[in-house]
């Protein structure tokens, strides 16, 4: 590939990462999954099992193997993605979710991407989808809800 024809296009590598993963369109879904009446982290791990993961499976598994097969990578990826975290951040406004919380759904869901699409390890991997939400949306809601206080479903 040309290295030449890759700045052109995209300019610095975090903006081809952007361009290829659709970060402002992603961001977007995530602000109006959390944004929307009802249940915010059932939406969000439905959105990240129906949509992202399905629709740009290829894409994130790319941008994935690059970050952990070129270390250089990672600061524009880094960036890329912090840049989105703000933008979703800008978008939610006084309905706000910590930063910690957007990285730590995010992780969780590296890791069901990894284990699920990745490596297939079962019973994930033949899971549904509801069992899957049934079971990651009450951490999504923990991990969402204003410091100190615990979500609705939280036992107290």
């Amino acid at each position: 590939m040309d290295v030449a024809l890759i700045h052109h296009f995209f300019g610095t590598k975090a903006e081809l990462f952007e361009a290829a993963v659709e970060f402002p369109r992603v961001g977007a879904q995530i602000a109006d999954a959390i944004t929307a009446p009802g249940d915010a982290a059932e939406r969000l791990v439905r959105l990240y099992l129906d949509e992202l993961f399905v629709h740009q499976l290829e894409t994130f598994s790319a941008v994935l193997r690059t970050a952990v097969g070129n270390p250089d990578d990672v600061p524009q990826l880094r960036d890329t993605i912090q840049t989105m975290l703000q933008r979703v951040a800008t978008q939610l406004g006084s309905r706000a979710v910590a930063p910690l919380a957007f990285e730590l759904i995010g992780a969780q869901m590296i890791g069901v991407l990894i284990v699920r699409h990745l490596v297939g390890i079962e019973p994930m991997a033949s899971a549904s989808t509801d069992e899957l939400v049934r079971r990651l949306a009450p951490a999504f809601r923990a991990l969402m809800a204003p410091d100190g206080e615990r979500s609705e479903e939280q036992p107290a």
